[in-house]
């Protein structure tokens, strides 16, 4: 190492004292994680191929540099102890000068809070390699004790994360997370044929319980043996129903637009007092930020600017209430500065049952997994190949299973009508970069008017 954390807060120190900057924020993030790969044995069905310990740490610095024009030039840039310090925040600086932004600052002044959501697995605090090796223990049991399909290979990485931030205002704050992956792979043949199929199913955990190892592989069997038999869908228009795994990704398009960044960068922008979704019809539902929630990836109690964030009520009764907004935004908008991170909760005034919301239309397909799932934040579109589906017909009773062909859909119009179903779940996903994002509610969501091409 040519340097360590206290020469880099000193070399800070020093650029905002004489150096032309006008503020830095730098995120640490040290990382400890078990991996286990495990793969098919012809004796025991499932054996661990190999497992590994990761140890890293990161430092990412924000700097904001005073350019001749009154603007700020800014960059990010990750920072690596092997390479000289001073030479890095050199380069960094030349980026910065690149571009600009109108000048602002981070809060001068921040709230203590006694509060703080719980995002860690107590027992991975102490011991990290005893829980994982536990969990792991676990998933090798689920995929002994499954009946169906062949056991291909499976994944699981448990990681215990500390996170802490400095802000040159002398605001920090540190954190302690779980961030618990987990993957399995099972197969079946069709004897007549010779033909296989092998289906993943993937999942993200902050807490173990969040994991649910033997419905996983008995999905991943079961939905291996029903690629088997598939057709592909007519063209058309259909009622849809989506899991959890899929409104996640669709409400955060929806947050992102409700961001007062959109305002001022001009670009679409859901604003307050305004209609949520034009013509509503469907099942009422409130939808809020809250990042107290224990277990998800998206609570917090600081945002990355040092701002205490609470629950925020976004929309009710189909009205947009607030528009998040940061302190940057605040102080070039001139507006309130309000909560901007949190699990995106949504909270319906009623659910249907799982059976009944497969009743609810003459044909619902429901969305066992896309292929890969693409979403627009700038016009709330989303668009998939169908990996696998049910098409449920409710005039013969029956029901097949569809693959191929691809679904788009546009949020406003296939929302207008939802209803709702199922309990209320948590889906985590962490996101590239290292970011996590969040979604509470319910389970299902059966949307219509949405477009499958053959």
């Amino acid at each position: 190492m040519t340097w360590q954390r206290e020469q880099l807060l000193k070399a800070l120190h020093d650029k905002s004292l004489k150096g032309g900057w006008a503020q830095w924020a730098l995120l640490e993030v040290e990382e400890d994680r078990q991996e286990f790969y495990l793969i098919q044995s012809s004796s025991h069905r499932v054996e661990l191929d190999q497992s590994r310990e990761v140890h890293n740490q990161v430092f990412k610095l924000r700097a904001y540099i005073e350019k001749p024009d009154g603007r700020l030039g800014t960059s990010e840039s990750p920072l690596f102890q092997k390479l000289d310090l001073s030479t890095q925040l050199q380069e960094l600086e030349k980026k910065a000068m690149l571009g600009g932004e109108k000048s602002w600052h981070f809060p001068e002044r921040w709230e203590k809070s006694a509060r703080q959501p719980q995002k860690v697995y107590p027992p991975l605090m102490d011991d990290l390699v005893g829980c994982a090796t536990q969990i792991y223990q676990d998933l090798e049991s689920s995929i002994r004790e499954s009946k169906k399909g062949e056991f291909n290979s499976a994944e699981l990485f448990v990681t215990r994360e500390k996170r802490r931030r400095t802000i040159s205002t002398g605001f920090t704050h540190e954190t302690v997370e779980s961030r618990i992956y987990a993957e399995v792979c099972f197969s079946a043949t069709d004897r007549s044929t010779g033909l296989s199929e092998e289906f993943l199913i993937t999942r993200w955990a902050a807490h173990p319980e969040q994991l649910d190892f033997a419905k996983m592989c008995a999905e991943s069997a079961e939905f291996a043996e029903a690629s088997l038999k598939t057709e592909k869908p007519p063209s058309g228009q259909y009622a849809v129903l989506l899991h959890a795994d899929v409104l996640r990704p669709l409400f955060h398009d929806v947050l992102s637009q409700m961001n007062s960044r959109q305002r001022y960068y001009q670009l679409p922008f859901l604003e307050k007092g305004k209609e949520l979704i034009p013509q509503f019809s469907g099942v009422p539902f409130a939808l809020s930020l809250n990042p107290d929630r224990d277990f998800c990836f998206a609570s917090g109690v600081y945002s990355g600017e040092g701002s205490m964030q609470r629950e925020l009520t976004l929309a009710r009764g189909n009205v947009i209430l607030q528009n998040p907004t940061s302190s940057q935004m605040s102080q070039y908008l001139d507006q309130p500065e309000t909560t901007i991170l949190g699990s995106v909760v949504v909270t319906p005034e009623s659910v249907e049952s799982y059976e009944d919301l497969k009743q609810a239309k003459p044909q619902v397909l429901e969305i066992l997994q896309f292929s890969g799932l693409f979403t627009n934040e700038m016009d709330l579109t989303f668009s998939s190949e169908i990996r696998l589906a049910r098409l449920y017909d409710r005039q013969t009773g029956k029901s097949k299973f569809i693959k191929g062909g691809n679904l788009s859909g546009h949020f406003p119009t296939n929302f207008r009508g939802v209803m709702w179903g199922g309990k209320v779940v948590v889906e985590n996903h962490e996101e590239s970069g290292g970011g996590g994002t969040s979604y509470v509610g319910p389970q299902m969501a059966l949307v219509t008017e949405v477009s499958v091409s053959s």
